[in-house]
Formats: structure tokens, C-alpha cells, sequence
């Protein structure tokens, strides 16, 4: 038979098992509940030589083609990335730069992000999901760098 302090200190040990586990679970639920920033980021090379579009960013081709005047557009990297509400994410640019995104707000329809291109570019702006956001970086190789932003949805 369990003396009454031994008793006592089962009950505290179930006390604290109980409150650790539901303390898991809650931290569990919020995480789920966590809105997520779903992007896609294209780093392009804008060319002024002959040369074709790449399949991939024929979007990119849609919004630049009455903007600047090029001959090809060449797709450097595309990643897609999954971000919540203060994750940086870095992309190490082949002018070597370094590209990095953090989502600042998430909500359903789209997030408020601080974008910046170390020495280069520094802002904070909203995209809405199937938004494309197209920022200019530099000269690169024989024509111009591009980073094409599209928020997934």
C-alpha cells in the first residue's frame, strides 16, 4: 500500500505529464494553423543577343517585352519556397549578391515581404497570391540580371 506522500507525488507526476503533453498539443494545433507564404523566385538573365525565351519564363516575357528592349531571356535558377511570417530565406546570386526574402505578414491572400539584394535593393512590399513582382537588379554578363517574384495560390 502506496504511503500518502508516495501518493502525492504520483498525482504531481501525472499533473505534469498531463499539462507537458497538452502544452505539445497545443503548440501542435498552432503550428498547423500557421499561415504559410507560398513563392516562387526565378533569377533570369535579360540578353541582347540573339537568342530565344526560355520556356519558363514566358510570363516574365508577357510582362518585360513592352518594357525593355532584349533579344532572349536565359532562366539562371528557379526555386520555390514555402516561408511563415519571419523566415528568411537567402539565394546566393551569380553576381555575388545575396538575394533574401522574409515574409514580414501572411494572410490568406498574400504576404507583406522585406525583399532585399545586398548593397543593391532594400524595400518591403505586399504580393497577392498569382501576383508577379519583377525587380531589376544589375548588369550581368552580356545583359541584365532579373528577379521574377510569384506568390503561389
Amino acid at each position: 500500500m502506496k504511503t500518502r506522500l508516495e501518493a502525492q507525488t504520483s498525482v504531481r507526476k501525472l499533473l505534469v505529464a498531463s499539462l507537458v503533453i497538452g502544452c505539445l498539443a497545443a503548440a501542435e494545433a498552432r503550428a498547423d494553423t500557421t499561415p504559410v507564404f507560398e513563392l516562387e523566385v526565378m533569377v533570369a538573365r535579360l540578353t541582347s543577343q540573339q537568342s530565344k525565351i526560355d520556356k519558363g519564363a514566358k510570363r516574365l516575357h508577357a510582362e518585360l517585352k513592352h518594357q525593355f528592349r532584349y533579344e532572349g531571356i536565359r532562366v539562371v535558377e528557379t526555386k520555390r519556397v514555402r516561408l511563415v511570417a519571419d523566415e528568411v530565406w537567402d539565394l546566393n546570386l551569380p553576381t555575388r549578391r545575396r538575394l533574401r526574402i522574409r515574409p514580414l505578414v501572411v494572410d490568406a491572400g498574400g504576404a507583406l515581404i522585406s525583399v532585399e539584394i545586398s548593397g543593391l535593393v532594400q524595400s518591403d512590399l505586399r504580393i497577392e497570391k498569382g501576383q508577379l513582382v519583377i525587380i531589376g537588379a544589375e548588369r550581368y554578363l552580356d545583359g541584365k540580371l532579373v528577379i521574377a517574384l510569384q506568390a503561389g495560390g
